[in-house]
């Protein structure tokens, strides 16, 4: 019987031999720090719609984490709910020049991602319900987005235990970590394309290219043995090439600079 584990390691020997393996993967992952850090520092956000006034979304973040401590840990319930369109209509700043709503943005983005789809709002400040009605309201559009979604009965009802287990009201905390992480997914998923489309094919051409094909079809157990070694050294290498793109967005995210402070739910 013929060793799988030998030719296994093999392939994974003739792949790490590769230039390209060892170029692209740290160039990628590089690319990945940057793509998650450097937006906050050049990216511009608008956030005082009375005076029109432009901040880069370092400037922004920080002061929405900071001024976010205020309010941690409180349940989002219909006291913090009014505060929050207190605050909206407030022509109060802060010491930087952005507006103290910024201080509950976290609750204004609840808010949308909640209901904002299933009421066609585009701000919070147009959902003007009370907290159960919000919760209610959010339970019905995650109904609607599992069904949209084609998932099964089955599906359905394990993720409506999920559900149904969380503490309400929820409790608020900064989670701008996670945005970045979710954000970035797009780029991450991207370059692992690219990534694998230029170091797996070549895997499966190495004994055409080196005249040893024939060989291969003339031995004993033939080709099927190769190729199930280089389909499963492609599997782990892209398995392992995934963790470590996400872990290059991950880490950067959870840097002080725009980290999250609570669990994500």
């Amino acid at each position: 019987m013929y060793n799988f584990w030998t030719l296994a390691g093999f392939e994974f020997k003739k792949l790490f031999k590769r230039k390209a393996v060892w170029l692209l993967l740290p160039l990628l992952m590089v690319f990945t720090v940057f793509s998650v850090i450097l937006p906050s520092f050049f990216s511009s956000a608008i956030s005082d719609s009375k005076t029109g006034q432009t901040y880069t979304l370092y400037e922004l973040q920080q002061t929405q984490r900071r001024e976010s401590v205020s309010i941690k840990g409180r349940l989002i319930d219909d006291s913090l709910l009014e505060e929050t369109r207190a605050a909206q209509d407030s022509d109060e700043t802060l010491e930087n020049g952005l507006p103290v709503s910024v201080r509950y943005d976290g609750i204004s983005n609840f808010i949308l991602s909640s209901v904002g789809r299933l009421l066609k709002i585009e701000d919070a400040s147009q959902f003007t319900g009370t907290a159960d009605e919000l919760y209610s309201l959010r339970s019905e559009a995650i109904q609607e987005s599992w069904e949209k979604d084609g998932l099964t009965k089955g599906e359905q009802q394990f993720l409506s235990e999920k559900e149904d287990s969380l503490e309400i009201p929820f409790q608020y905390g900064y989670n701008g970590g996670y945005n970045m992480i979710i954000s970035s997914i797009i780029t991450v998923s991207a370059m692992l394309t690219f990534l694998i489309a230029v170091c797996i094919p070549s895997m499966f051409s190495s004994e055409h290219t080196g005249k040893t094909d024939q060989l291969i079809l003339c031995s004993r157990f033939g080709k099927a043995p190769v190729y199930l070694a280089k389909i499963f050294t492609g599997i782990i290498f892209s398995l392992g090439a995934t963790l470590l793109m996400l872990l290059s967005a991950v880490i950067p995210s959870f840097l002080p600079i725009l980290s999250s402070d609570f669990p994500l739910k």
